[in-house]
């Protein structure tokens, strides 16, 4: 019988332990990161070097102190990105891994680990492994979004706010008559109104997909693919929005898919040949609304050149 007690106070002090150690083992991991690639500073740029000793490019050098302090993560920036959860850049933390986009591809193309203070840690292929100003000239202009792979705690959340906590962005539906506004941002969460097209609203917080927005009245979830640059919609139709005066090449294989929303399972409505020169109309986390004079809607950045 004293054996059995015995075992059993085991299992409930591993437990404890357990359950105690959680929050301040999350918290060092982040110190962790920052601190093991501050160790490897000066380490050459190398194209898809992940050691030490071989150099690093960005994304191994992002993994590499990752897995320093025993986080796993793929190679690629393509891959990172989908890494973790995204958090906005007016919240970032030290640990959080920080995208930019334009440097050899319109698409995401290089990442580093912010350490605050607006910095962060990366292997630049001019200098190795840096640390930079976001603020930077080159790279201010770049930044493309976070992830943050670390909870510390205080992860950023939406809550029943009222819109004094709302950014100075603003932007424009541009859904064909009215954006759906939901309680939570995924296609299958509760309907909670409308905001009809060319409606002028306040960005409050902006995720992957969807940004919170309110116009005054009706305050919610909306797919960032209806949301266009307060300078570049109006209530007309689909087809007078404004070009950015951008364009781009299609890259595809054979020919771009053309969507009528931004994620891949959207609906077809088009195609356009590669080798196709398009005006882009604006431009998204991973699509860009494009057109080639006859066929208009939604092409993944990854199937673009931008010019």
């Amino acid at each position: 019988m004293q054996k059995w007690w015995g075992m059993l106070l085991a299992v409930v002090m591993v437990f404890s332990i357990m359950s105690i150690d959680t929050p301040t083992a999350e918290a060092s991991s982040t110190s962790q990161v920052i601190s093991e690639g501050k160790k490897v500073m000066g380490t050459p740029y190398q194209w898809g070097g992940r050691t030490p000793s071989t150099g690093f490019d960005c994304s191994g050098f992002v993994r590499y102190a990752y897995g320093q302090a025993g986080i796993s993560l793929p190679l690629g920036t393509a891959n990172q990105v989908r890494e973790g959860s995204f958090v906005s850049r007016s919240n970032l933390q030290p640990g959080d891994i920080v995208f930019f986009a334009g440097t050899y591809r319109s698409s995401v193309s290089h990442n580093g680990i912010y350490i605050g203070n607006n910095q962060f840690l990366h292997a630049s292929a001019s200098q190795g492994v840096t640390i930079t100003s976001m603020s930077n000239s080159y790279w201010a202009p770049k930044y493309h979004s976070a992830r943050r792979i670390i909870s510390g705690g205080s992860q950023e959340s939406v809550a029943s706010t009222t819109d004094s906590s709302s950014s100075a962005d603003q932007a424009v539906i541009t859904a064909n008559t009215a954006a759906i506004v939901r309680d939570r941002g995924y296609r299958t969460a509760n309907r909670i109104g409308s905001i009809p097209r060319g409606e002028t609203v306040n960005v409050i917080q902006e995720y992957n997909y969807y940004s919170v927005v309110s116009d005054g009245s009706t305050r919610g979830f909306v797919s960032k693919s209806l949301l266009g640059d307060t300078g570049s919609s109006s209530s007309s139709s689909s087809s007078s929005v404004s070009s950015s005066g951008d364009t781009a090449v299609v890259t595809a294989n054979t020919a771009a898919n053309v969507r009528d929303r931004g994620y891949r399972t959207a609906n077809r409505i088009g195609s356009i040949s590669r080798g196709t020169t398009v005006e882009v109309i604006q431009t998204y986390n991973y699509y860009a609304v494009v057109t080639d004079g006859s066929t208009r809607g939604f092409v993944s950045l990854s199937l673009l050149d931008m010019q």
